[in-house]
């Protein structure tokens, strides 16, 4: 396996234009056959490079290389414009959102734009070491409808466990296959796939984002990286929403007490008004 040798002798231009055909090609024949096209290429590059020293004069390996070199900058590059262009929207929502559980349906909401899945869950971490879902989206059959007290979990236990107590992600190909994995009470084993990942705050865990799919190696390494990074915006909106809530309550107290000493003063306890005000 290796370029057409006939046709990339003659011109620089021509090499490197046979070169992406060639390239191309290989990628859409394995797409056809259904097979996985990031490691078709990588075993395509890995046979062409051992080939290529001894098929292609230095004169077009070198100019090549340093096109490709190009490419896969400008491509790089591209791909982080994109991620930008998709997550942008979603962080101006969860920026605008209040509360806790406005949090997780903005999340819930907005990942199924830039991934497909057919389950989503958000989780909070609380003191005692559960995690409370605060939103849920299912879109298929049975992933549609479930009660969200069989959600609940604890730090260890299943996917969402595993990832709250030890703050990594995991990309899950097969879930029965899994011994992290535990079935949710009331549900059916069948072939799914996950993507789990920590919402963390101060390198602290705050909560787990859940994604399921059925079916064998439905997520791949994109999926886990988007879904990091709208994680780790997840965290800070979530801590922002608490502080508010927390800000909101403490305001609430404030006033209640500047009512009640008005009302003490008004009626002529000053003495104790002073007292209150000074509780402060």
């Amino acid at each position: 396996m290796t370029w057409p040798t006939g046709l990339t002798r003659g011109y620089i231009a021509t090499a490197v234009i046979v070169q992406f055909v060639s390239t191309f090609a290989v990628w859409m024949i394995a797409e056809g056959l259904h097979l996985s096209g990031i490691i078709t290429m990588v075993v395509f590059a890995i046979a062409v490079a051992r080939e290529a020293p001894d098929r292609i004069p230095a004169r077009l390996r070198i100019p090549s290389y340093a096109v490709w070199e190009v490419v896969v900058f400008v491509l790089n590059v591209l791909a982080f414009i994109l991620v930008g262009l998709q997550l942008k929207p979603i962080l101006a929502r969860l920026s605008r959102a209040e509360g806790s559980e406005a949090v997780g349906r903005a999340v819930v909401e907005e990942t199924g734009r830039i991934i497909d899945y057919h389950n989503a869950r958000v989780y909070v971490l609380e003191p005692a070491g559960d995690l409370v879902p605060i939103a849920f989206e299912g879109r298929v059959g049975a992933y549609e409808k479930v009660d969200l007290n069989l959600l609940r979990t604890r730090l260890g236990h299943g996917f969402t466990g595993w990832v709250g107590q030890h703050g990594e992600p995991l990309l899950v190909r097969d879930a029965n296959d899994d011994p992290r994995g535990a079935s949710i009470p009331g549900t059916d084993d069948v072939d799914e796939s996950m993507l789990v990942v920590p919402m963390r705050y101060d390198d602290a865990v705050v909560g787990v984002i859940t994604l399921s799919k059925l079916g064998l190696d439905q997520f791949d390494g994109h999926d886990l990286r988007l879904l990091s990074i709208l994680a780790d915006q997840a965290a800070t909106a979530l801590e922002s929403a608490r502080n508010l809530a927390r800000s909101h309550s403490l305001a609430g107290e404030l006033r209640l007490l500047l009512e009640v000493s008005s009302e003490l003063a008004a009626n002529g306890c000053p003495r104790m008004s002073s007292s209150i005000s000074a509780s402060w």
